[in-house]
């Protein structure tokens, strides 16, 4: 009996949980808990608010004009960001060491930047400032949705988290190199790569 009444009350502290933070994103508020953004930080004298990074959220507007206006891809604004250059440090998400193709393409596609919070698959407006347009970011999506189109069926790869590195021991993922850059038409080779 007592068992039942545990699990009875972990579900309702559950449903409270959830119920509170989507009322949170309906007010317009970040919900909290894990890492805000790139190119956000959580704004602590108006709680619940976010506000732009002044080091990330410039970083977030050149993302966007690379891939928007120069039409470079995620790879290649990964390999912009990621350069020796020192008098151009530009840091890469908090949660990762390196600028990476699928880190790029989670910031193009992020309706927080123009302003819009996300709780699960509704899209609300939020109260904080907007890094970049909605136009822009209708702009990355449709330019990412007719490029995804243009490489036709999408390949598995069988082998995918299942390989391991016989360097660190990190797990394998497939990756299509332009081997023929920049001769067209393009030329590629698939081949298996450590993600570290």
């Amino acid at each position: 009996i007592l068992a039942v009444f545990a699990q009875l009350e972990r579900e309702t502290i559950v449903e409270r949980a959830q119920m509170a933070k989507k009322e949170m994103a309906r007010q317009g508020n970040w919900r909290g808990g894990g890492h805000t953004p790139y190119g956000d930080r959580y704004n602590r004298e108006a709680p619940g608010r976010l506000e732009p990074d002044p080091v990330e959220a410039p970083i977030v507007q050149l993302i966007f004009d690379l891939y928007t206006r120069k039409n470079l891809g995620f790879d290649a604004i990964a390999a912009y960001l990621s350069g020796d250059n020192p008098a151009k440090k530009f840091y890469p998400p908090r949660n990762s060491k390196v600028w990476n193709s699928s880190g790029i393409s989670r910031i193009l596609k992020n309706p927080t930047y123009c302003g819009k919070l996300k709780y699960k698959d509704d899209v609300l407006d939020g109260k904080h400032e907007p890094i970049i347009t909605q136009e822009r970011l209708d702009s990355a999506i449709s330019i990412a949705a007719a490029r995804a189109e243009q490489q036709g069926v999408k390949r598995t790869y069988l082998l995918s988290g299942l390989l391991r590195c016989s360097e660190c021991g990190g797990k394998m993922r497939a990756k299509r190199h332009w081997v023929n850059w920049p001769k067209k038409p393009k030329k590629y080779h698939y081949n298996y790569v450590c993600y570290n």
